[in-house]
């Protein structure tokens, strides 16, 4: 099994022990497990010189991953780290500064849809050139060159590393050049100027040409694979442009040799498409007239001609081949004659004649009929469904097939109304190639109500069957379940809530949840889960409850060991139960929370968090763990917080504290995992920092009414400061540039009264990132620019003089809102 390579980095990061002393062993997803569960491990690390080295391998012993790290306890990168597959061979190289990205990193696999090697160069954790190649580096490829994670220009090059092209992204300027891959091979270039298509050609794989473009009498020619000519296509000019005016346009299937369809052009209009197959012989020719089909000429695979269909005043007659395969033969606008072939076959799934579908098996063997009720216009026989599509069912069995060529769908009709519907999915077994099918039947009465479901066993055999009230499907009385082997092991009425209910798994054989009620109360339960056994590659069914509403409670782990154990008296337990779903464990007493309680991650081994209860309230310590290390220690008296709140870093070390009195916080800071602080005084917040990628917010709480808030860089440098009152903007919002005022505004309840201030666009246009609205007086200026600050628009207007509601003309024709929040104010730093 391969994960990729940044999934695991971050896995790992995250999963490293404090003490790296001994041999460390992760599941499939990088969580630190036993050895028998292991897929990974990791040795010991190593000093080397001042730092550390980290060696993690496949289960088997084979390399996966070599680097070196700053620190014992935990990942973090320095200089070259390799990542391996499972036979030891280098599938990429990274190259780190203080754990971020920084210089060039290799890709020695397939990257991509471009089924090339790749290599990228960073600075400082940002994209700077990526360049794809097939074998040699310096042979041919195409370099990607980019500015704030965004590509501003592509050099293209040849079979011998010659350059043949280059585009420029932000002008929408010079030739694009797409490729071949397994080989990497040139396969079009496209001349691109003012952001506008001009022209292209384009070569075969074996390096032929297979367009030409004359660039002075502005015609494009086509060659065959030998270089002998086979056609031509005269452009025209206008309105900047290239246009297609007379001839034919050769259009290639995905392998780039077998020519997939001809496109004739005659006065600047499309006059027919002819469409090849795979092997290239004529299957279709659509002649076109005013840019509308009204006639089509159909062939076989052979090239032989099956019919001619005719398209007249809306009226359908004649033989067509759809481009699904479909034959249809249509007499006076209704289909009299059809065939439906099974998915990439030339065998017959279904056929039309006299008003009846016949259904076929893979061998030829009939499946079953449907009578149809014929009516005018298009045959789609993949969507018969009543009286909703062409043609309607009327008596007999529709069948549908998956796109795999096995049967879905089963249908019975009766005097055009369904009366049973059966579906069937089909999942591959996990560990094994072997498919399984699973199917469900719904039966309906005479008004087509659901009355009864019924699902099966992968063998064949009922499962449950399942009785409705006939006017709502969702609410069932009886049920009756059953086993493999066709046993009645359940009956259950669910208007009562009396019986033996079983319930399964999604698509499977295997019982979920075994409960038995009496009345509504229960009697007993048992729960069972599917666990990924990874020696096997499966899944085990593991039995994780077993209760006895007035006996013994028994929990297991997912390995089978009992784990906790209670005792119900009259329904009430006492002792230690486990809830695998919430990864809870807790003791009780007479059905509330009394003593020792413990939530586990997600592989229930390593504690999420731990504490104990009294007579169900939380009292005394509380420790929150995050990847094992001590996120948040709390204090309770009789389930409110009290005492000091302790938070610690990803280190484990304390952070911060914070008193809280009567479950309240009172004085301290709270931080968060990530560097968020609240600062408290006197039981109110007086500040509070924010992180967010490279930007910090900083809010000073004046009052309760009032806030300002200061915006920095990751340099301190500030950027954006604004004061609020009763949660919106009112007083100055200043925008800074080197630290020193650049722009002020003034607010008076979220409104602009004066001066200019930078928000971001919301008029739905993607091009434009931001605005700058200058309020003077009654007239209000606006600039917009897109994301690298170039300047889109400019006006000016006077919205006193729009005195209807309507011509609200800043919100509704500029996009910029009347009223603007803190959360509308453009941050990033960008020039003017």
């Amino acid at each position: 099994m391969r994960t990729p390579f940044i999934t695991v980095l971050l896995l790992i990061c995250f999963a490293f022990s404090n003490a790296q002393n001994d041999t460390i062993w992760f599941d499939g997803n990088w969580k630190k497990t036993t050895k028998e569960k292991a897929f990974f491990y990791r040795l010991p690390v190593k000093k080397e010189k001042k730092l550390y080295r980290i060696n993690d391998f496949y289960i088997d012993g084979t390399r996966q991953m070599t680097g070196l790290s700053r620190y014992r306890d935990s990942v973090h990168l320095e200089g070259k780290a390799v990542w391996y597959d499972e036979k030891g061979e280098a599938i990429n190289e990274q190259t780190y500064k203080d754990n971020i990205l920084h210089g060039v990193s290799t890709f020695y696999r397939p990257w991509g849809s471009y089924g090339t090697r790749q290599e990228i160069t960073y600075q400082n954790g940002k994209k700077k050139k990526e360049v794809f190649f097939d074998t040699d580096r310096n042979g041919i490829r195409f370099e990607n060159y980019l500015e704030k994670e965004r590509i501003v220009k592509s050099v293209f090059y040849g079979d011998e590393g010659e350059l043949i092209g280059s585009f420029n992204a932000q002008e929408q300027e010079g030739e694009k050049v797409s490729y071949y891959s397994n080989p990497m091979k040139v396969k079009t270039v496209v001349e691109i100027r003012d952001g506008s298509y001009k022209y292209s050609y384009s070569f075969f794989p074996n390096g032929q040409a297979r367009s030409t473009f004359d660039t002075i009498q502005l015609k494009k020619t086509f060659y065959n694979e030998q270089g002998g000519r086979i056609g031509e296509l005269q452009y025209e000019s206008k309105q900047n442009g290239l246009f297609y005016l007379e001839g034919e346009l050769y259009e290639y299937n995905t392998d780039g040799r077998t020519i997939g369809r001809i496109i004739g052009y005659e006065n600047g209009r499309q006059t027919s498409v002819k469409e090849f197959n795979n092997n290239g012989i004529l299957k279709r020719e659509d002649i076109l007239e005013n840019g509308r089909v009204v006639k089509t000429i159909s062939y076989t695979d052979k090239g032989e001609e099956l019919g001619v269909f005719t398209k007249k005043d809306d009226i359908l007659n004649g033989t067509i081949r759809e481009k699904n395969n479909d034959i249809i033969t249509y007499k006076d606008n209704k289909a009299v004659q059809a065939v439906k072939h099974y998915h990439r076959s030339d065998k017959v799934f279904a056929s039309l004649e006299n008003s009846v579908i016949t259904f076929y098996d893979s061998i030829g063997k009939s499946l079953g009929r449907l009578r149809v009720a014929l009516q005018p216009g298009k045959y789609f026989p993949d969507l018969l469904e009543n009286g909703s599509y062409n043609p309607a069912p009327v008596e007999g069995t529709l069948f549908r097939i998956d796109y795999q060529n096995r049967i879905a769908l089963k249908a019975r009709y009766k005097n055009s109304k369904k009366t049973e519907e059966t579906t069937y999915n089909y999942r591959r077994e996990i560990g094994s190639d072997e498919i399984k099918g699973f199917g469900e039947t719904k039966a309906y009465n005479e008004n087509e109500q659901l009355i009864k479901r019924i699902t099966y066993y992968s063998n064949g055999r009922k499962q449950s069957e399942i009785n409705y009230k006939p006017d709502s499907e969702s609410t069932k009385t009886t049920g009756i379940f059953f086993d493999q082997a066709g046993k009645q092991t359940g009956e259950y009425n669910y208007e009562t809530q009396t019986g033996v209910l079983y319930e399964f798994f999604s698509q499977s054989d295997d019982v979920e949840k075994i409960i038995q009620r009496e009345n509504g109360e229960y009697v007993k339960q048992k729960t069972y889960q599917q666990v990924y056994n990874g020696v096997l590659r499966t899944y085990d069914i593991v039995l994780r409850e077993d209760i006895e509403a007035n006996g013994k409670a028994k929990f297991y782990a997912r390995q089978g060991q009992l784990i906790a154990e209670a005792t119900f008296i009259n329904g009430k337990p006492t002792g230690t139960i486990y809830d695998f779903r919430s990864k809870e464990k807790m003791e009780l007493k007479e059905g509330m929370r009394h003593g020792a309680y413990i939530k586990y991650e997600s592989d229930e081994t390593n504690v999420k968090e731990e504490g104990y209860y009294i007579n169900d309230k939380k009292h005394g310590k509380f420790i929150e763990f995050v990847d094992g290390t001590k996120r948040v220690e709390e204090n309770f008296n009789a389930g409110e917080k009290e005492g000091y709140t302790i938070y610690y870093d990803k280190k484990g070390e304390e952070a911060s504290r914070l008193l809280y009195k009567n479950g309240a916080p009172y004085e301290g800071r709270q931080t968060s995992r990530y560097g968020d602080e609240k600062i408290y005084e006197k039981g109110t917040v007086v500040k509070e920092i924010k992180n967010k990628e490279n930007l910090k917010t900083v809010t000073n709480y004046l009052s309760e009414q009032k806030s300002s808030t200061t915006v920095y860089d990751a340099k301190g440098n500030s950027l954006l400061s604004y004061e609020k009152a009763d949660n919106r903007l009112h007083g100055k919002v200043v925008r800074f540039k080197n630290n020193k005022a650049e722009h002020t505004a003034i607010f008076s309840k979220g409104t602009l009264t004066t001066g200019t201030v930078w928000i971001k666009t919301d008029n739905g246009y993607r091009s434009e990132a931001y605005s700058q609205v200058n309020k003077d007086n009654n007239k209000t200026s606006i600039k917009t620019y897109n994301k690298e600050g170039e300047l889109l628009f400019s006006g000016e207007i006077n919205p006193a003089l729009y005195t209807d509601y309507s011509e609200r003309i800043l919100d509704h024709k500029l996009g910029i809102k009347t009223y603007i929040s803190d959360r509308d104010l453009f941050i990033e730093e960008l020039g003017d």
